[in-house]
């Protein structure tokens, strides 16, 4: 059985009905309640991870919405071979390194890098993340709902 309850092939292949079912129920209006319904459990912990790897609440917030575009244009897709939340956490990693691609790399500020004379000896490096922005205690907060279509 597929993931809708249809039958597949031994092939592994959704049957000719299956097909056509699955195609009504994307362009129905239930699709983007049934998807939202399906997402909602990961939407927090997907943010975090998000955040995690970007180190920024507004960047995480961007790769979290192109994910989970992603993820709506691409549910015919998903076979089921993994769980859901597996796959949703590859679409938002791949979301993650799509951004910090695009954007251009990061400077050191001036008052973590004391400008150095060239008699002087090098200063310290800096220790410790300095683009790491403060996680809300309710991320929940920031991570708006899916709007509905």
């Amino acid at each position: 059985m597929a993931r809708d309850g249809a039958t597949v092939s031994s092939s592994g292949a959704p049957s000719r009905l299956a097909a056509i079912c699955y195609v009504a129920w994307v362009t129905s209006p239930s699709a983007g309640s049934h998807f939202e319904q399906l997402v909602r459990p990961h939407r927090a912990e997907l943010h975090a991870h998000c955040y995690r790897m970007l180190g920024s609440v507004a960047d995480a917030d961007d790769a979290l919405q192109g994910a989970l575009l992603g993820a709506w244009r691409g549910y015919a897709g998903f076979e089921g071979r993994s769980s859901l939340r597996a796959w949703l956490y590859r679409i938002a990693t791949n979301a993650c390194f799509q951004l910090l691609t695009q954007r251009p790399r990061r400077r050191l500020a001036t008052e973590h890098s004391p400008a150095a004379a060239p008699e002087r000896a090098l200063e310290p490096m800096v220790e410790g993340p300095l683009w790491l922005e403060p996680y809300p205690d309710d991320p929940t907060s920031t991570v708006s709902p899916i709007p509905a279509s």
